[in-house]
């Protein structure tokens, strides 16, 4: 019977990408969303000091939001342990 995944146990990008370009561009990718997580909380005060008055502002602040949680994802093997 197979093993079903374990939750948070992710593969390391090198496993599944065995092209060099591939893999550069992956780790591109990887390092890019990492610092834009990195930088983005800066623009919370920003939109703060502004305000969410209007339901464009609630839905801006919302994607900036999804927006950060996406690049903490995608940036999180960043410098990981797997020696790369």
């Amino acid at each position: 019977m197979d093993e079903l995944p374990v939750p948070g146990d992710w593969t390391p990008v090198s496993s599944v990408v065995s092209n060099g370009k591939q893999h550069r561009l992956f780790r591109s990718v990887i390092a890019v969303s990492f610092w834009i997580a990195v930088l983005l909380p800066m623009a919370y005060p920003i939109l703060f000091i502004a305000g969410i008055t209007t339901v464009t502002d609630i839905a801006l602040f919302a994607g900036v939001v999804f927006f950060h949680v996406v690049t903490l994802v995608a940036g999180r093997q960043y410098y990981s342990d797997d020696g790369q």
